[in-house]
């Protein structure tokens, strides 16, 4: 799981990870991560929102390929 990779860099594990998150938590009194999207969080979702409206048409031989490829629309 790349999370540990991460952690395991920074001399971490997820047990110790998750107590610091706790402890920060009841220092500060608010949750200290950031959860808004950035602005390239934002584009891929709509990216993604919007390529999933495309319609998908399963081509199963070269002929359905070539008769797709020669289709006007």
């Amino acid at each position: 799981m790349r999370v540990e990779e991460v952690l395991s860099n920074l001399g971490m594990t997820p047990t110790t990870a998750v107590t610091m998150l706790f402890k920060r938590i009841v220092v500060t009194d608010s949750y200290p991560v950031d959860l808004t999207l950035t602005d390239r969080e934002k584009t891929t979702n709509e990216l993604m929102n919007t390529v999933e409206k495309f319609p998908v048409n399963k081509i199963n031989s070269k002929e359905e390929a070539l008769n797709w490829l020669e289709e006007d629309e």
